[in-house]
């Protein structure tokens, strides 16, 4: 059995006006809307900035997959710390060398100078033969993340690094870096690649570093 609403009639002498209770006026119905509006908007944010972080979070994977690979194919490369100028070779026997054509384990990349070897600083970098490279590490196409591959070799050289700091003897520290930018933050031109951090940090870079440490094979 349905229930039925229950009205009131009006008293006598209220008026010809009347009507059953209930339902919503129009300003409540008008700030329901507002209050609706304004929640789905807080959603589509928080949304944009998933989509945001997720591109984010991928980019940084690219980039660490990139980094690591650099990293292990310079620690697979020989060298002899008696020959710190000497750039390995590929299987064709044709020099290894960085975007320059430098060697790419030259403990100083803008110098052939043996008086680099041991003194502590790393400041000169590689850069990548074939930068900007790809996340799969390709050459970068158009429309595609440029990733911008560089790194710096230390050689602890005949007698080790000066101060008693490590590298040691025949041995070489080698710090990879892989930079760039979000596709909003598209790369300024021009840019130093080769800068120091604080400077690309400052164009809103964003950077993958890792660091080994290796001993030459005897």
């Amino acid at each position: 059995m349905k229930r039925q609403r229950k009205t009131e009639r009006p008293k006598a002498g209220a008026g010809l006006a009347w009507r059953p209770r209930g339902g919503f006026s129009l300003i409540e119905v008008l700030i329901a809307l507002v209050i609706l509006s304004v929640g789905l908007l807080a959603i589509a944010q928080m949304q944009v900035a998933a989509i945001r972080g997720i591109a984010f979070s991928r980019h940084m994977t690219s980039a660490t997959y990139l980094a690591r690979q650099q990293l292990e194919y310079l620690r697979s490369l020989p060298y002899d710390d008696g020959s710190p100028t000497d750039s390995p070779l590929d299987s064709s026997g044709n020099p290894i060398v960085d975007k320059a054509g430098n060697g790419v384990l030259i403990d100083d990349s803008n110098s052939s100078a043996t008086a680099a070897l041991g003194d502590g600083v790393a400041s000169d970098f590689h850069e990548h033969a074939n930068d900007p490279l790809s996340e799969t590490g390709a050459a970068a196409q158009a429309g595609e993340i440029p990733y911008y591959v560089r790194w710096t070799v230390e050689r602890g050289g005949p007698n080790g690094t000066a101060g008693g700091h490590s590298p040691g003897s025949q041995q070489m520290v080698i710090v990879v870096e892989v930079i760039w930018w979000e596709n909003n933050q598209s790369k300024p031109d021009p840019v130093d690649l080769m800068a120091d951090w604080d400077s690309l940090e400052a164009t809103r870079a964003h950077r993958v570093r890792l660091t080994t440490l290796r001993q030459q094979t005897l």
